[in-house]
């Protein structure tokens, strides 16, 4: 499948990160570590083969840690959030109706990624996620 960038939401601070989709059929999991922020993001998904790959956390260790699992025919459709100079809150909507979130603090202004189905993420991050952007299909 083919998958676009989306706008980033966030600011400029920590280091530069994309995740590589190409051997990725879809997104199984999603970690996100939160507290008054968003601590940290890691994706996993089911590849080509079949195979379950967790790929790396972007951003620090602090915060809960809350996996969102994805069923087979289940998958991310809506993106509401709030970002400033960082990430401050994130909730998932998915094509089953299942909501995850909010995460996070109420900080920031907020922003709205619909209609799409979100592979992966790229952006900026250190001991926080600076930056956030989805990698999304069209919605089927």
């Amino acid at each position: 499948m083919a998958y676009t960038p989306t706008s980033v939401f966030g600011g400029p601070g920590g280091d530069q990160f994309s995740e590589d989709l190409t051997q990725t059929c879809r997104l199984a999991k999603i970690i996100v570590r939160h507290g008054d922020m968003i601590d940290a993001i890691t994706s996993v998904w089911i590849t080509s083969t079949g195979l379950t790959q967790q790929g790396p956390r972007h951003g620090g260790a602090g915060g809960e840690e809350t996996a969102i699992d994805l069923a087979p025919d289940e998958y991310i459709t809506r993106i509401e959030g709030r970002s400033g100079s960082q990430v401050d809150s994130l909730s998932f909507f998915t094509n089953k109706g299942e909501k995850f979130g909010p995460f996070g603090g109420d900080g920031g202004a907020p922003f709205v990624v619909d209609h799409v189905k979100v592979g992966g993420f790229f952006g900026r991050s250190g001991d926080m996620v600076d930056q956030l952007g989805f990698f999304v299909a069209a919605d089927c």
